[in-house]
Formats: C-alpha cells, structure tokens, sequence
C-alpha cells in the first residue's frame, strides 16, 4: 500500500471483551468443520457456530462477549466452552446466556428524529448513486444483520409475529432490493446477443494502456483493471458496469502483489517452490482479510507490534501456517487499518474464487465456508470505514465499448478452445476471461496482447 495512504481506514472494530484462545487440533476440526457431516446452513459453516451465534442473540459490537465464548485461533471462528458449551451439548440446541430483549417500536419518532422508514429511504437512495460503495456497504450490511436476526429467531423457535428486529432493520429489509443497486453488478457477458465474428480485424478502439508498474498510483491500475481485468485473473478488485471501481480492493489487490513481490518476485515463469510459496501466502492473505478484525485477533495472540514503515522483504518460509504469514506481514509493517481496508477485497474475491468452482466441490466448500464465518462475525464487529474510495473511469471511454470488447475476446477464448455450447458460454462469461492458450496455432492477438493493450 502507498505509504500515503496508509491511514485511510479506521481500524476494525474488536468484539469488545473477546478472549482469544490457544484449541487444541481437535477442537479446532470441530469448529472449523473439518472431519465434521456436511452442514447446509445459509449463513454458518458449523453447526457449532450456529449454537453459539444464537446462544449469544442479544450480543452486538458494543456488547462485552460472555466469558463462555472466544475465538479460536487458527480460524477465526466462534467457539463456545464452559457450562454453556456443556448446556448446548445436552439440549442438542442454542442455549441463550441472556434474556431476549423486545424489539423497540421505533424511539426515534418520539425524540422528533426522521423514522425508521424514512432513514431507510436516504440510506437506499445513496446506495444506489453510481459509485457511492460506502452507501452500498453499510445498505449490504444491514441486509445482513437483518437477515441474520431472523435466522437466529427461526433457530430459536421465536415467530415472525414476535420478532425483535429493530424497526430500522426490519423497514430496511422490506424496502431494500437487489435490483435497485444494479449499478455495482458487473458487466453481464452473455453470449446472446454477442457478434460472433471472432476474426477481431476490427476490434473497437479504445487508447492504449500499458501495463502499469506496482510503484504506480491505485489510480492508473483502477483504470487498467476496470478496461483489461476480469474475475479470474484478477480476483478481489470491484470494477462495475457503470465505470466505477472500488479503490479499496483495488489498494488492497496491490498491497498483495507487493508482497509477493517482495517474497518470490515477479516474472514470466516461477519455479514449483515459488508456485507453493505463493498460493500458501495468498490462501493465507485471503483468510486475514476477509474474517473481520482476524489479524488485530493474530497480532493480540502472537504478542506481535507491527513496524512503523511499511515495507516489502523477502522471506524464506513457504508459509504453510497461517502464524507465518501474520508474523511476515507485522515485519513489512502491514497495520490493523490496512487489513481492515482489505476485507472489501477478500469479501469480493471470496466470491470470484466461488464462480471459479463448482458446487460441491472441496475447493467451492472452501471459499463458501469463509464467506459465511466472515459473514457471521459481523454480529460481534463493525466493518471498517475507508475513505477516497470511489473512482470513475473519464468521459473520453465508453462503457458500452469496453463491455462489448470484453465480451467479444470471452467468445475469441471460447472458440479456441474449442468450447461452442451455450451453456458453456454462459457458464464461462460469468466468471470472466482467462489467458488464452499461445500454443493454439490461432493467427489472431493472443491474450497477453490484449492485456497489454494492443488490439
């Protein structure tokens, strides 16, 4: 991260009171859901996590956690122990450790402050301005603590007629809707519609981009990103279809690079030890960023103070721990705050990471199992607060041609490989664009041409 940006984020908000805990290996399987049944629950990974999360239903960031629950250290996952945990075991079910508070009817109409259902209809109006991310955060995370809430009353057996959604939430979630926020969904490359002249004699014309160096601005990569990036390739980064890329992802996008960089460099090929190297660290990276306040939860754990100065060494370790990995970035003086700007990074690339595999699969139960333990810690926690994080790509391109340019390279790959079925297509255009196989004997640009901006 550029040292002058290094203080754009509040730092991520501690569940107040939250022990962390040294589990022994077993005990972490069974909160992590390794060795356990498949469980399919919307928003928890375990079984386990569920029971807790419900046992602990009154508890908020501002709320000191009870004493019979902490973190485990090695996932970042809520575990329970002590006469709760052995409650929980006998009853088969959640075991509440404090009395259910009624919801409020709405207080804010009588101090004379705007209602729920008014505060609910600023919040959905700015969340749907073109590149207003902050707005369409904190409107996700609502969603989500609404979402949750009744999740936890159905786990509870408490009726829909008795729920105790504030009523903020509860107007939220009546009026919020996926497609008012369409603005942030990404440009949807279908294959109807699509020219399938695939000779590419006539590409559309846009200025050429060089690839830009890691010493770069956030700036010159947002643009880059936002006309060659795509999912697969470029993980994390949140570029949409009105022109607007989150500069969070993308800051934290390079924060990675960088540290890759320094651990392995950057080149054309690596060798196998490199390769492991790098997928360990980033497999890592991707756990820290995206369970909130994880890393501040490492460095208390660890007894680790971060370096004043950020910058990016070497290392010999191949990182198969995760430890290794916070201990690195505490000596490349990675903080709290930059970690926290990252969560909006690993919650986007998570998501990538899910296209990329199919349902079902191990590496898919993966990436689904983070999403839902991130998810699910945010009862405890805040999300961060990022400043200078909306950018907008200048008038002189034209979203139509880019989108257009990267649907028509998707059907180039496609046809190179000789994947024709629709299904594939579509299957294919979701997840975005691979680089193409040089060895195809094709007589059109290759991919990396086209990366690079020639066309």
């Amino acid at each position: 991260m550029d040292n002058n940006n290094r203080s754009i984020a509040s730092s991520v908000h501690a569940p107040v009171g939250a022990p962390t805990i040294s589990v022994t290996p077993t005990a972490i399987s069974a909160h992590s859901g390794e060795g356990q049944p498949e469980f399919d629950d919307i928003l928890y990974p375990t079984q386990d996590e569920l029971y807790a999360a419900a046992s602990l239903f009154n508890y908020g960031p501002a709320d000191p956690i009870h004493p019979d629950f902490s973190w485990a250290n090695d996932t970042g996952a809520l575990i329970v122990t002590g006469e709760t945990a052995q409650l929980i075991a006998r009853k088969g079910g959640p075991e509440l450790v404090a009395p259910i508070r009624p919801s409020d009817e709405d207080p804010a109409i009588d101090r004379g402050e705007e209602s729920a259902v008014t505060a609910a209809e600023k919040l959905i109006e700015r969340a749907m301005q073109p590149g207003n991310f902050e707005a369409l955060w904190e409107a996700n995370h609502l969603t989500m603590r609404a979402e949750r809430t009744l999740h936890l009353e159905k786990v509870l057996g408490i009726s829909r007629g008795n729920t105790t959604l504030p009523a903020r939430l509860d107007a939220h979630l009546q009026m919020a809707k996926e497609h008012q926020f369409a603005w942030s969904f990404r440009p949807n490359l279908v294959f109807s519609g699509v020219p399938r002249d695939t000779s590419e004699d006539n590409p559309i014309p846009h200025p050429h981009l060089a690839n830009p160096s890691l010493d770069d601005p956030a700036e010159t990569h947002a643009l880059w990103l936002l006309v060659h990036g795509d999912p697969v390739n470029f993980p994390g980064v949140l570029c949409t279809q009105s022109g607007h890329v989150d500069l969070a992802t993308v800051r934290a996008h390079l924060l990675l690079r960088r540290l890759l960089k320094g651990i392995v460099g950057e080149q054309a090929t690596y060798t196998e030890r490199q390769r492991i190297v790098k997928r360990n660290f980033t497999s890592h990276f991707l756990d820290i960023a995206t369970i909130p306040y994880f890393y501040g939860q490492k460095l208390t754990e660890l007894g680790l103070v971060t370096e004043q100065h950020i910058s990016f060494k070497t290392s010999t370790s191949a990182f198969e721990l995760l430890d290794e990995v916070v201990h690195h970035l505490a000596e490349c003086g990675v903080s709290a705050d930059d970690m926290g700007e990252a969560y909006y990074w690993g919650q986007q690339a998570v998501l990538d990471f899910m296209q990329k595999h199919n349902p079902g699969t191990k590496e898919y139960l993966r990436y689904q199992r983070l999403f839902k333990r991130a998810a699910a810690r945010l009862q405890f926690t805040n999300t961060p607060i990022v400043a200078n994080r909306t950018w907008v790509i200048s008038p002189e391109w034209d979203m139509k041609d880019i989108i257009a340019e990267k649907r028509r390279r998707i059907i180039q790959y496609e046809y190179d490989q000789q994947r024709v079925r629709g299904d594939d297509h579509w299957r294919f255009a979701r997840n975005g664009i691979t680089r193409r196989n040089r060895a195809s004997g094709s007589r059109n640009p290759s991919m990396n041409q086209m990366v690079q901006g020639i066309s």
